[in-house]
C-alpha cells in the first residue's frame, strides 16, 4: 500500500479523493439538479438580452434572426456549411482581404450534420447548436465555481458570465 502525504482530515483530499459511489448516469443527473438554479439564471439573463437585441433589430428595421444568426462571424459559417470552403473576398486595392479558412471546421460541420438530421435550415440550427453550447459551458463554468469554493459561488460566477456587455455572443451563431 502507498503511504499518502496527505491527512485523511486535509479539505482538498475529501473533496478529490476517488469516491464509491451512484453510476455516472445517476451522478449527471445529481449533479445537472445541483447547477439548475445556475443555468435557470443563465437563460433568463440570456433570454433578456435576446428580447433586446430583437428589439434593437427591429428598431433598426432588420430581422432579429438576421441580426443574430448572419452578423459577424455566423455568416462565414452558415456559408461553409452550406458550400464548403473557397470563399475569398478582395476588398479595395490595398486594403484586407478576407478567406474562409480562418474558420475551424467543427462548427460548420456540425450545421450541416444537424441540418440534414433536422431540416429547419442552416441559420436555424445555428443558433441552436450555439444556444445549447453556451447553456453546457455554463454548466461548467458553475462546475468550476462549486468545486474551487461553493455552490452560491457556481451560480453567482454565471450570473456574472452570463451579464458582461459581450455575452451577447453567446446567443449569436
Amino acid at each position: 500500500m502507498g503511504y499518502s502525504l496527505m491527512k485523511k482530515s486535509d479539505p482538498l483530499t475529501r473533496r478529490f479523493a476517488p469516491r464509491l459511489g451512484p453510476p455516472p448516469q445517476q451522478r449527471r443527473r445529481v449533479e445537472l439538479g445541483k447547477a439548475l438554479p445556475a443555468l435557470t439564471v443563465f437563460a433568463s439573463v440570456r433570454l433578456t438580452g435576446v428580447i433586446m437585441a430583437t428589439l434593437w433589430s427591429l428598431h433598426l428595421g432588420s430581422h432579429p434572426r438576421t441580426m443574430l444568426g448572419l452578423e459577424w462571424d455566423g455568416r462565414w459559417y452558415r456559408h461553409i456549411a452550406q458550400y464548403g470552403y473557397g470563399l475569398i473576398v478582395h476588398a479595395k486595392p490595398g486594403h484586407f482581404v478576407w478567406n474562409d479558412l480562418a474558420f475551424f471546421p467543427l462548427f460548420p460541420g456540425l450545421i450541416r450534420a444537424v441540418n440534414t438530421v433536422l431540416p429547419i435550415g442552416p441559420v436555424n440550427v445555428a443558433l441552436l447548436l450555439a444556444w445549447s453550447g453556451a447553456l453546457v459551458a455554463a454548466w461548467g463554468v458553475y462546475a468550476v465555481g462549486e468545486l474551487l469554493h461553493r455552490r452560491r459561488v457556481g451560480i453567482t460566477v454565471v450570473a456574472l458570465w452570463a451579464l458582461l456587455p459581450h455575452a451577447i455572443i453567446l446567443t449569436m451563431a
